[in-house]
């Protein structure tokens, strides 16, 4: 005879299963439904984390637009591109090295030459792991995506 705990679990189980499956078709009918300036925008969000992961603090630094403006969850105010450049060194460079991540987006919005991510992120380092949300906002200029803006909640 099960008892009242096993017949809980059971359903606690069922219900986590069902909402996984929920959440990765809501995604998957989500991207597929994208424009291709919405892929591309999505493109450039994997190549940002590709940058961290990789430590290709170059790379990252052509990904941000002269004036990007980065408020970090950890930081006071926000940082301009030659900070935030500075601080992407300090992490990937000798602070942590980023060994996995996984990103999912929620939306991409896009207006004329700006687009606006809302996305969550989960990431496994040698020292530390962080999970949040992230909004990234892209300018285009002359033909090319800048990140221009960046939001971080943990």
């Amino acid at each position: 005879m099960k008892t009242h705990a096993t017949n809980l679990l059971g359903k606690i189980l069922v219900s986590l299963l069902l909402s996984g499956i929920a959440a990765f078709w809501s995604l998957q009918v989500f991207g597929a439904e994208w424009s291709e300036a919405q892929k591309e925008i999505w493109n450039l969000e994997k190549k940002y984390w590709e940058c961290i992961k990789n430590a290709d603090v170059e790379t990252y630094k052509n990904l941000l637009h002269d004036n990007v403006i980065v408020m970090r969850v950890r930081d006071y105010s926000p940082n301009n591109k030659s900070e935030e450049i500075e601080s992407i060194r300090r992490w990937v460079g000798g602070y942590d090295v980023v060994k996995s991540y996984e990103i999912s987006p929620l939306a991409i919005q896009l207006f004329d030459n700006i687009a606006m991510v809302c996305f969550i992120y989960e990431y496994t380092g040698n020292m530390r792991s962080d999970s949040g949300r992230l909004t990234h906002t892209w300018m285009k200029q002359n033909g090319t995506w800048y990140l221009i803006g960046m939001m971080e909640a943990s």
